[in-house]
């Protein structure tokens, strides 16, 4: 009996070790975690600029997107897309707003230079209203639903917002 006590009272410390090494071992964690987010970017790094993209190149580029995979879809060479936009690019910027007199204020930033600019937040890229896809496998039934799926997913936006025609020759 008394073994049985000792062994038990034996494992009841190797617990409370465990334990005590798990919670110092989490504790060191938090830390860790702490210390990382405080020491972000030292001060005189500064963000890469982003790429500017102009309207005209975005919507380039996501029509040959949208051409390419509906090229995939149906095996054909060609087929070609439009696209309304709800709006273009937009850049949204940091404001003081009053509340009473509905007046917006801009918050503008000094650069170490002396220049200023406005404190832009983000920038809102243009919201697709509408997609037309004209392939030559457009009027079939089958590659008509799995266009309009792939397209509608690809953009976020629902399937009665595009249009897929057959093309035709114009003989």
């Amino acid at each position: 009996m008394k073994e049985k006590l000792r062994s038990f009272l034996e494992d009841l410390s190797a617990r409370e070790k465990a334990r005590r090494l798990l919670l110092i071992a989490a504790l060191a964690g938090i830390v860790l975690l702490a210390f990382s987010s405080l020491s972000g970017k030292e001060s005189g790094e500064e963000a890469p600029p982003e790429p500017d993209v102009s309207q005209e190149d975005y919507e380039t580029q996501l029509r040959e997107k949208i051409e390419t995979m509906v090229c995939a879809i149906t095996g054909e060479e060609e087929a070609l897309a439009t696209f309304t936009f709800e709006r273009a690019f937009e850049a949204v910027y940091a404001a003081d707003q009053k509340r009473e007199a509905n007046e917006r204020s801009y918050i503008v930033l000094r650069r170490s230079d002396g220049s200023q600019e406005l404190g832009e937040v983000t920038k809102l890229s243009p919201q697709v209203r509408g997609v037309t896809v004209v392939c030559e496998k457009g009027g079939e039934p089958v590659f008509r639903a799995r266009i309009i799926e792939a397209v509608s997913t690809a953009l976020g936006i629902s399937s009665h917002k595009v249009c897929v025609l057959e093309y035709h020759d114009g003989a």
